[in-house]
């Protein structure tokens, strides 16, 4: 199916589960950022930007290049240190944290996606998801096999566990970046441009598994990208223009 021929009748079920469920959660605030302000040399990235995200979301952040929208993800991702302003995540002030405390958030509450996938090509599909938790102290040897291979399962990709990544196509890529990035069962899930480098079909199912993870396991995604096809699969649409917030609905 093409994605500029998505079944509308799925997407607004979807969308009022997402409101049924949120009305039933009583839309239980996981992230909030108030006042954000990034300057780089002498230009503003992002000009006094407050915005709150909530459970079970699916966010579209869209707008022109340079409007702000990575350097947004790179703040609430805790990559970014350099503002002025204050991130609250479940009530815990972000910017008062050491890096080795800001990098446990990233380990256990934030999966993060990207265009380009990050993944070592001359390493198995098990090897790349492995890395996520080599850096998590809590996850026992003997538990991260059977992580791993949930979180294929997950993206549909568990029988190609022990295949080299150079051997996979853009879409596979693609799946086996998301496995890692949920292998910790993260509060929250960053997508950057996850769909730049696909064809139209793998688009398409690309942004099936964000509803399917969204849906199905409460994972919060927080997706930026130039599709509009994507944004409108988005249950709430964000457009960031000049450093600030244009619209949020």
């Amino acid at each position: 199916m093409n994605i500029r021929n998505i079944n509308q009748k799925q997407y607004l079920k979807q969308k009022q589960y997402f409101k049924q469920k949120q009305e039933h959660d009583r839309r239980k605030k996981i992230l909030s950022l108030k006042n954000i302000k990034k300057i780089s040399n002498g230009t503003t990235i992002l000009d006094d930007v407050s915005v709150d995200f909530y459970e079970s979301e699916m966010v579209g952040i869209y707008g022109e290049s340079g409007a702000g929208k990575t350097s947004l993800l790179n703040i609430i991702g805790c990559f970014d240190n350099d503002f002025t302003g204050h991130v609250l995540m479940e009530d815990i002030n972000i910017e008062n944290l050491s890096s080795d405390q800001k990098a446990n958030i990233r380990n256990k509450k934030i999966g993060f996606v990207v265009q380009d996938f990050s993944l070592i090509e001359e390493m198995t599909v098990y090897d790349n998801v492995a890395l996520t938790l080599l850096f998590d102290k809590s996850v026992s040897f003997v538990n991260i096999r059977s992580k791993i291979v949930e979180a294929l399962d997950k993206v549909g990709m568990k029988k190609y566990i022990n295949k080299k990544i150079k051997l996979m196509s853009g879409g596979e890529k693609q799946r086996i970046a998301i496995a890692r990035a949920i292998v910790n069962e993260p509060d929250i899930l960053i997508a950057d441009e996850p769909t730049g480098a696909l064809d139209s079909k793998n688009t398409q199912k690309i942004m099936e598994l964000f509803l399917q993870l969204n849906k199905q396991f409460n994972t919060t995604v927080i997706l930026v990208s130039h599709d509009m096809n994507c944004i409108n699969m988005c249950y709430r649409k964000i457009k960031m223009e000049d450093g600030h917030i244009e619209s949020d609905e």
